[in-house]
């Protein structure tokens, strides 16, 4: 069974992969696009990350933003979604691509803004799941610039929860969603190590439907 930091790090995997993907596909016909190889130096960057770096980023650089990200705010993905990995000076230029896929028309179909939504409202759950098991039975904890009382994790923890019907309404949207055929081609089999795809990107077995 994976652990919360692994399967955080699955979901920026995937959703940096996701993006890589959507712009090799839609490249030959918005040139504004970045060019792909820059996107693919992005997303191997943030494969090398710890899980542990990358959630403590990510909570500190994204916290402010978590009440759009629940309301699914298109505002967020349009003009701050670049900034939730803020902390990594290497990706600030690799990152543009992601603000730009909401921006030009007809480049997100509805399938994968729904998946770009709902893996952001994952890894808000996950971040809240790791600090409340981090914190234990201490009264506060500090990810960068972010501090968390127990009692305000506890009442984030409420607000986040799914209910079922919600839970059981988005299965079934993403059961009836067919994966991307380009998005598919990174799904690998495990102890892969260092083998590359024709693209550039690492290896990493990713499942877009895992809700953990």
């Amino acid at each position: 069974m994976t652990s919360t930091l692994e399967n955080f790090k699955i979901n920026v995997v995937y959703l940096s992969r996701l993006i890589y993907n959507i712009i090799v596909l839609n490249r030959a016909d918005h040139k504004q696009l970045p060019d792909p190889v820059i996107i693919s130096a992005g997303t191997i960057t943030l494969e090398k990350k710890s899980a542990l770096e990358l959630i403590y980023n990510f909570i500190e650089h994204s916290f402010d933003y978590w009440p759009k990200i629940k309301n699914r705010d298109k505002s967020f993905f349009i003009n701050s979604a670049d900034k939730i990995f803020g902390g990594f000076e290497s990706l600030k230029d690799k990152i543009q691509g992601f603000t730009l896929i909401f921006t030009i028309e007809g480049i997100l179909n509805e399938e994968n803004q729904s998946i770009i939504a709902r893996k952001f409202r994952q890894m808000v759950r996950q971040s809240i799941n790791y600090a409340i098991e981090k914190l234990g039975n201490g009264k506060s904890i500090t990810f960068g610039k972010v501090k968390f009382t127990k009692e305000q994790l506890q009442k984030l923890k409420a607000e986040w929860d799914p209910t079922k019907e919600e839970d059981e309404l988005e299965s079934k949207k993403f059961e009836k969603s067919k994966p991307d055929p380009e998005i598919k081609k990174i799904k690998v089999e495990d102890n892969s190590d260092v083998d590359t795809l024709t693209n550039g990107l690492q290896k990493l077995k990713v499942d877009p439907n895992s809700k953990k």
